[in-house]
């Protein structure tokens, strides 16, 4: 919750959700943000990029970001996890525009399926 109050105060976006999802060939879990953007146009995935690498500790830093229209909500008005988590960052079955931290570069950068299937042989790394 946290990571959620810092990284919504970045601006530009409507909210947030974070989240775990599991990575192949690895411990514990890896960071996710869901955006639900206020204007996709306006959007400065460098900006966002410079926000998180002075704002959050580098083991907070998200390594997924998931844009969508819309977010998902309980009946008791609080952020759904629990499908995001198991779509994951899969962008063979999502349509969503996804990020990945690209810890060499120190921002983000598109995840396209070459990253996917390199993540998913373990040729990826963060």
């Amino acid at each position: 919750m946290e990571v959620e109050s810092i990284l919504n105060s970045f601006g530009g976006f409507e909210m947030c959700n974070v989240y775990g999802v599991e990575i192949p060939k690895t411990d514990g879990k890896a960071g996710m943000i869901c955006i639900k953007l206020d204007d996709k146009k306006s959007f400065n995935i460098d900006k966002f990029s410079q926000f998180v690498m002075e704002n959050l500790p580098k083991y907070s830093i998200p390594i997924f970001i998931r844009i969508k229209d819309e977010l998902e909500f309980t009946g008791t008005h609080k952020l759904r996890k629990v499908n995001l988590r198991k779509q994951g960052y899969n962008i063979n079955t999502i349509e969503d525009q996804v990020y990945f931290w690209d810890s060499s570069s120190k921002r983000y950068r598109n995840f396209e399926r070459e990253q996917f299937q390199n993540l998913m042989t373990g040729k990826l790394k963060f």
